[in-house]
């Protein structure tokens, strides 16, 4: 599983990615939203881990343009199982998912 980690917090998302490589996830990252759009446009993700307060590029600008553009992702549902049949990113804030 391929994931995308976009976090402006270096100490964060060095903690992150650490933690998904132990489990054997292969991890991008990207520590703005610009960057963080560049390589969702390039590369195919099952998850993307998106803050939503970046510089360059905030979170919902860059869900918003990744939505514009057709990117897709699987979407895990909160129990854990993969959501069949559905595709384009989604946000989850405090167990609730934002479509």
């Amino acid at each position: 599983m391929r994931i995308l980690v976009v976090e402006d917090n270096r100490s964060l998302l060095k903690t992150l990615k650490k933690g998904l490589v132990e489990e054997s996830f292969a991890v991008d990252t990207a520590e703005d939203g610009e960057e963080g759009l560049y390589l969702a446009g390039i590369n195919d993700y099952d998850i993307v881990i998106l803050d939503l307060l970046l510089p360059k590029i905030d979170g919902w600008t860059v869900l918003r343009e990744m939505r514009a553009k057709g990117l897709s992702t699987q979407c895990p549902d909160p129990d854990g199982a993969r959501c069949a049949g559905r595709q384009g990113p989604r946000a989850w804030t405090a167990g609730r998912t934002i479509t």
